[in-house]
């Protein structure tokens, strides 16, 4: 809870409430019959070292206290929690889809030739994808008491992405590594999609949601390179 300490017209107390100054025991102020009356009974000092307050619009002083009941956390029970055989599927699709993020920007900054703006453009379409899905794989994992872990080290050693090329890349080039790294992504989220269904469908619709999405880039940019 954050309150005001008195302006110029009020400087006697140290902390008050915003809806007045009244004691223990006082009557709410007029007006807010539904207040209490006085600051909770535990003010904790945030910043035990020095001031505690800081300028506001307005020019007074604010001042953070809180409530002892605001610091407990009661534990969380979900309804659902992963087996750890869906939290592995999960997470197979969480690091390819994190690495199809990396490699899209890899290429989108250094791909280079004919087409080169429109290919730079839909490489980031392909990323916004990649990215929103890393997201809402993660917190459905999280959702079901499941911990996502996508540290660089995990997934270097687990990705089935192909690694990106160093350097420049001709157009060309580029949409063949690109249509490759969104093929491996949808393979491992049509390879897991049947045993995450069984044991979660809510998860399983997600695993759907970004493989009908990414086949549509796959298509897009592969037909970049058709030529009759």
């Amino acid at each position: 809870m954050t309150v005001r300490e008195p302006g110029p017209a009020n400087r006697e107390g140290a902390i008050c409430p915003p809806w007045g100054t009244a004691g223990a025991g006082a009557a709410p102020a007029q007006g807010h019959a539904d207040r209490p009356a006085r600051v909770p009974d535990v003010v904790f000092d945030l910043f035990p070292q020095g001031d505690r307050t800081w300028p506001s619009a307005g020019g007074d002083r604010m001042v953070m206290a809180m409530s002892a009941k605001t610091v407990k956390n009661p534990p969380v029970a979900p309804a659902f929690t992963a087996s750890a055989e869906l939290r592995a599927d999960l997470q197979r699709a969480l690091i390819d889809i994190t690495v199809l993020s990396l490699v899209g920007k890899q290429i989108h900054w250094n791909v280079v030739g004919p087409n080169f703006r429109d290919l730079h453009l839909n490489l980031d379409e392909v990323v916004d994808i990649a990215r929103e899905g890393s997201d809402e794989l993660a917190e459905r994992m999280r959702a079901i008491n499941a911990y996502p872990d996508a540290r660089p080290a995990t997934i270097a050693a687990q990705t089935s992405v192909p690694e990106a090329p160093e350097g420049g890349v001709i157009t060309s080039d580029a949409v063949d590594y690109i249509v490759a790294a969104i093929n491996a992504v949808t393979t491992t989220l049509r390879d897991i999609h049947d045993a995450v269904d069984e044991a979660d469908p809510s998860s399983s619709s997600i695993l759907e949601d970004y493989t009908q999405r990414l086949e549509q880039q796959s298509w897009f940019l592969s037909a970049q390179n058709y030529s009759a």
